[in-house]
């Protein structure tokens, strides 16, 4: 009897290691290094929040590693060094690299409306673009796109691409405090940037810019054709997780900046109640995911690259010589890999977060 008790005891043992053994063999997730071209994390990064919460990107396989890269020529070069196989950033570094010889290219487009523009406090005198000539116009950083839009706009407004004096300007508070004193006169900046300007106590005014460049494609996902060649699976996941994730958002935005501020902890607004924080960042998410909708630059699938609204902003930023010409506009998106973008189920998507508390 004793000796088989302690038989039983010990196949019990075997069968509960066994167990142990198969949950730790359980394939672990690849980690893929994506650089955001931005001063710090916001709610900009959302959708891949809701992808880490919800399981999609591990569902593919994959969970991510953001790394702030500061501005869209740092994340160009970061992704020419190969520091990172992929980054968010705009065409204008693609199409300088590209000069230089390294192919690279966006191979999802997220922000399917052009992000980018120039604000003033809601009490300027500043009325048009045109105004600015002489003026101190805020920027993230002298190598930003903002420095590069701004350019474009005062020559499409009759002034030279000098007449005004672009400044460092970081973000949120610190943007504010310098508009508020008037260090600055406006900013040149994005979506997400002048809603927290708003949040931060300074009420914005966008400056009116012409109709086909609000309808301009902006930024998206970008990698070397090699990479994107050599990890075509890879790169349809992480386009179909961001997909999955905008969907949710789209449909529940409180929940993603819920789930933003867990996945991402640093996003979350520091001094204000729960309350206010939500709603200072709902209206940031909001900000964003405005210009994320398909209907911005006419497309029908998530990730979609537009030929006819990229040869327009291309034509748009050569003639104002923000780039050098002689890169076709074919040469700066594929849309390869969009099929694979879409193989998922939107209205389950949208059911899961209409669903969730």
């Amino acid at each position: 009897m004793k000796k088989k008790i302690l038989w039983t005891v010990a196949a019990s043992c075997v069968v509960a290691i066994g167990a142990t053994l198969h949950v730790a063999a359980a394939p672990a997730l690849e980690t893929v290094k994506i650089g955001i071209c931005t001063p710090a994390l916001t709610m900009g990064v959302a959708p891949f929040a809701v992808a880490e919460k919800m399981g999609y990107l591990a569902a593919e396989g994959y969970k991510v590693d953001l790394v702030v890269a500061g501005t869209a020529t740092d994340c160009a070069k970061y992704v020419a060094t190969r520091q990172f196989p992929y980054a968010q950033f705009s065409i204008e570094p693609i199409v300088t690299m590209r000069q230089q010889g390294v192919k690279m290219t966006t191979f999802y487009t997220h922000n399917q409306g052009n992000v980018y523009g120039i604000a003033v406090p809601e009490d300027s005198p500043i009325k048009s673009i045109s105004d600015l000539k002489g003026k101190k116009v805020g920027v993230t950083s002298l190598s930003s796109v903002g420095v590069f839009v701004a350019r474009a706009l005062l020559q499409q407004a009759g002034l030279q691409s000098t007449d005004f004096t672009p400044v460092v300007v970081g973000q949120g508070a610190q943007t504010a405090e310098l508009l508020r004193s008037k260090q600055v006169d406006a900013l040149s900046a994005y979506d997400t940037q002048f809603a927290l300007v708003r949040n931060a106590g300074v009420p914005m005014r966008e400056l009116p810019v012409p109709d086909e460049f609000s309808g301009m494609p902006t930024t998206g996902f970008v990698a070397l054709e090699s990479v994107l060649q050599a990890n075509p699976k890879t790169a349809e996941a992480i386009g179909r997780a961001w997909a999955m994730g905008t969907v949710f958002a789209m449909a529940n935005p409180a929940a993603a900046v819920r789930m933003t501020w867990e996945q991402y902890p640093q996003t979350k607004p520091s001094g204000k109640s729960d309350e206010q924080a939500l709603s200072d960042d709902l209206s940031v998410l909001k900000a964003r995911l405005e210009n994320l909708k398909l209907e911005k630059s006419h497309v029908t699938r998530w990730g979609e690259n537009n030929p006819a609204s990229y040869k327009r902003y291309l034509d748009f930023i050569t003639k104002w010589n923000i780039v050098k010409p002689g890169v076709d506009a074919s040469e700066v998106f594929t849309n390869a890999y969009v099929a694979g973008f879409n193989t998922f189920d939107v209205a389950k998507v949208e059911a899961q977060a209409k669903a969730y508390h």
